[in-house]
């Protein structure tokens, strides 16, 4: 049984109005505030120190403009980010502008104070919008459009209405014109439904009249839920899950509406089965106050739920200290073995469950502080360390592949941390964090960056690349040893730079070639590459330089070889032309193929785009295309370009032949 510990933890931020450079305090916000956070904080402060309303006081333009350019720096996560890092430069706030005091009273951020409604930001509309869990109707506005704000009271009502059931957003398109005008909004107010899973440009326009019930009754007619109806027939089978459970038998006057039903099995989607029971003595046996109360959680061993808890870090602060709790709330895991973990993402209902249910499983994840990242250096146990900020929107999206990731290994094998450089900016300063999010791979006195696709799979496999290396790093001494090697041997060698950015493409590819080729031995051949930096290229230039026995012929040895005499083996041949994308990939599972199958066939390939006119007359219409000649007059197509399934396919076809022949001749 997996023991986890959720809690909150709750607490009050007050709002600070100090004049002090550093944005975050001029803000009144943590380091690790929200863009919504920031921007809340920004308009009351807005409101409260326009130099409109502070006219005797000399200095209140100054101290604006560089409060409204601590709002522009820290609402944008590129901005934030260098400033995080490197500061803000001084001339920066000299050409600040800012609207009047009007604007920031009635205007700005129309949306900001509702806890319910999400505004989105070019920076993570995708990251948000894209949900497996929850659909998404998002309302494009400008804060100078009449229309907007008549909307707003009915769009604050109507998310009241379906909170929980869908996620209702909102965009400003005078501060995101570059969003606005991808997904072409031409008008204000604009409203797009997506579905689960949608694509960015998949929003569905909404063109119905615009009151809280014809909003609702659209979304619940896209709604796809699932209320199963129970009877004493199918109880006994289905009672053995968790159930919400509507008991409405025929008398109940109290039953929900319809209505209610979808929203609530809407909102419970993938967390609990969902199903009505209309049999009146079933719904007694269920409960014998189903009349009053017609919903019932229907729960499988209470005790199990022992171990969810609440927090209060007023009364224990020195423990949500130690744990680096620094906003509230805060949803954290306390997981077997030991491992701590935060969760980052929104506290709606999916995301927090998600994250428990994917984090409960991440035994060997840990959140990490300064002293916990010393000790691990000089652990003989490999880390693989993601530093992050939580705003970061990368990061956000990085946090579950990571999870994901770390699953695959055990703790013995390598450990994984997260660390929050918004809480340890001291520590990542001295480690030379520049970018969020940055991955590394710490073994001993050996560091390695990822710089894959930022996956589950890439970083697994990096990961076990680094664990069991096939490509050495090689030092004075060892690249003096390999100029040493036995004359049997061929090593390639990438020559590269840490900060080079080509480099760090090409080092996912040049491990998947090692996997490739490792195996391989041969005379060694000395040659400078300079094609296209991925792995089939590779291994195209470096198979080129080794022995095969695939014999290039054009159209006469053609003729002369397979067309006009018997021979003993079975001819296989690849038809190319230099152009075809598709052939330039397949030429090293030909070659290997050609390797596995000497011996039992000769292999070769002819160029047709030379010999057009030749291949034409063999019927051949695509490339590459591949025949096995088992006779001038009898052939077969192979019809993949898997060199496992190439090789299956043509030991079939070559055995099926010995039988037929020795058939004839008895």
């Amino acid at each position: 049984k997996l023991g986890t510990c959720l809690f909150l933890l709750l607490i009050s931020i007050e709002v600070y109005g100090t004049a002090d450079v550093d944005y975050y305090k001029l803000l009144g916000v943590n380091r690790d505030a929200t863009v919504k956070e920031i921007r809340k904080a920004f308009k009351v402060l807005a409101v409260k120190l326009h130099p409109d309303k502070n006219k005797d006081d000399k200095n209140a333009d100054a101290n604006f403009i560089k409060l409204a350019r601590a709002y522009e720096v820290l609402k944008d996560p590129h901005t934030r980010k260098h400033y995080d890092l490197n500061g803000d430069s001084p001339e920066s706030t000299q050409k600040q502008q800012y609207h009047s005091y009007t604007y920031y009273r009635d205007q700005f951020g129309i949306y900001d104070d509702d806890p319910i409604i999400v505004t989105l930001s070019r920076n993570d509309y995708e990251l948000n919008v894209l949900d497996d869990n929850q659909a998404w109707f998002v309302n494009f506005y400008s804060p100078n459009c009449h229309h907007c704000h008549e909307l707003a009271p009915t769009w604050r009502k109507f998310a009241q209405e379906l909170e929980g059931v869908i996620r209702i957003a909102a965009v400003n398109c005078e501060d995101d014109y570059a969003l606005c005008h991808q997904l072409s909004i031409e008008a204000y107010p604009t409203l797009l439904y997506y579905e689960k899973e949608s694509h960015m440009y998949e929003g569905e326009k909404y063109i119905g009249d615009r009151t809280v019930e014809a909003l609702q009754e659209f979304v619940l007619s896209k709604l796809k839920v699932d209320i199963q109806e129970i009877s004493s027939e199918n109880w006994d089978t289905l009672n053995k899950v968790q159930w919400l459970l509507f008991l409405c038998g025929d008398s109940n006057v109290n039953c929900p509406e319809r209505v209610t039903m979808i929203k609530l099995a809407a909102s419970l989607e993938g967390l609990a089965f969902v199903g009505i029971v209309k049999d009146n003595e079933l719904c007694e046996n269920i409960s014998l106050s189903h009349k009053e109360k017609p919903i019932v959680f229907w729960q499988i061993q209470e005790n199990n739920y022992s171990d969810e808890g609440l927090i209060h870090c007023g009364r224990s602060s020195a423990l949500c200290s130690s744990l680096h709790v620094a906003r509230y709330p805060t949803w954290g895991i306390l997981k077997v073995g030991g491992a701590f973990e935060l969760h980052h993402g929104r506290d709606v209902l999916h995301e927090v469950a998600t994250f428990a249910r994917d984090g409960v499983k991440s035994t060997n994840l840990h959140a990490l502080s300064p002293a916990d990242f010393y000790n691990i250096v000089n652990e003989e146990t490999p880390w693989f360390v993601d530093w992050y900020a939580p705003w970061c929107p990368p990061c956000r999206k990085l946090l579950p592949e990571l999870r994901k990731a770390s699953q695959e290994f055990e703790p013995e094998k390598i450990q994984f941390g997260t660390i929050d450089c918004t809480l340890h900016r001291t520590l990542c300063t001295k480690e030379g964090i520049n970018s969020y999010p940055t991955l590394v791979l710490y073994n001993g006195t050996q560091t390695q960056f990822f710089h894959g696709v930022p996956n589950s799979a890439s970083i697994a496999e990096f990961v076990r690349d680094m664990i069991n290396p096939l490509v050495l790093s090689l030092d004075d001494d060892t690249f003096m040893q390999i100029l040493r090697k036995p004359k049997d041997e061929l090593w390639a060698v990438d020559f590269y730079a840490p900060w080079c950015g080509p480099c760090q493409k090409l080092g996912p590819e040049w491990r998947r070639l090692a996997k490739q080729v490792i195996v391989w031995l041969y005379n060694f051949i000395y040659r400078m590459y300079n094609g296209n930096r991925d792995a089939v290229s590779l291994k195209r230039w470096l198979l080129s330089f080794l022995p095969t026995p695939v014999e290039l012929i054009n159209a006469k040895e053609f003729k002369v070889h397979i067309l006009s005499k018997n021979f003993y083996l079975p001819w296989l041949v690849d038809f190319y032309a230099p152009w075809c994308s598709h052939c330039v990939h397949f030429e090293p599972e030909f070659r290997a193929v050609a390797q596995r199958l000497e011996g039992k066939v000769r292999s070769a390939k002819i160029d047709c785009e030379a010999d057009r006119i030749f291949c034409g007359g063999l019927g051949i219409t695509g490339y590459p295309t591949i025949r096995l000649y088992l006779s001038p007059t009898e052939f077969y197509k192979i019809d993949t370009q898997g060199a496992v399934q190439i090789i299956r396919r043509v030991k079939q076809l070559i055995e099926e032949n010995k039988y037929k022949q020795g058939h004839d001749e008895l």
